[in-house]
């Protein structure tokens, strides 16, 4: 039996999940959800960091009443974020998106929280103490998740800027991507409001 249909025999339905493929080069699925008795649902995430093939997985805790959507969306994102406070969490959340973006053709809507990100972060090269001076440790730049629950805001809007930084990729090339995979979560909309 598949997590999915375990929590259908539960009282509470099973949160959403989805990827949207707006382009062919979609680098971001899910991969597995599975039940925690009392919090949620635990909903694993692959995306391809270097146009490689080879996925990193990533497990994001979500409410039954949500959905997670995970989208790659094309640079510049023409997204307006803004910090919000939802009880004790402060919360990433897409405040306004510019008409005719690319986060609207990708399927980001006003009011999604961000749960997942790429960032681009300087790596530094091993210490070799023998040659230090004859051939210094380089620093490189990776891509890597990062996961924006609990994240300051600042950090996150940093993060997201950074996916414009290029790359060391193993070879020795460097390159920028042209996109960002984003998993979003999609909150129900309350009683009344009008969507």
């Amino acid at each position: 039996m598949s997590s999915l249909q375990a929590s259908a025999a539960c009282d509470r339905p099973a949160p959403r999940v989805r990827c949207v493929r707006a382009r062919a080069s979609t680098s971001i699925c899910s991969r597995s959800s599975t039940r925690v008795a009392g919090k949620g649902t635990q909903v694993v995430f692959a995306v391809d960091l270097l146009a490689n093939g080879k996925m990193t997985e990533q497990a994001l805790l979500v409410s039954d009443a949500s959905e997670l959507v995970g989208v790659d969306v094309a640079r510049p994102l023409g997204v307006v974020f803004a910090e919000q406070r939802r009880g004790s969490q402060t919360l990433c959340v897409v405040e306004e998106l510019l008409p005719g973006s690319n986060a609207q053709a990708a399927g980001v809507r006003v009011g999604d929280v961000l749960r997942l990100t790429t960032c681009v972060v300087a790596v530094r090269g091993k210490v070799d103490v023998m040659s230090y001076y004859s051939n210094p440790p380089k620093a490189s730049n990776r891509r890597a998740l990062l996961v924006a629950d609990a994240q300051p805001f600042g950090k996150l809007m940093k993060a997201l800027v950074s996916n414009s930084e290029a790359v060391d990729l193993p070879g020795g090339e460097a390159r920028a991507f042209d996109s960002i995979p984003l998993v979003m979560e999609r909150c129900p909309a309350p009683p009344g409001a009008v969507s």
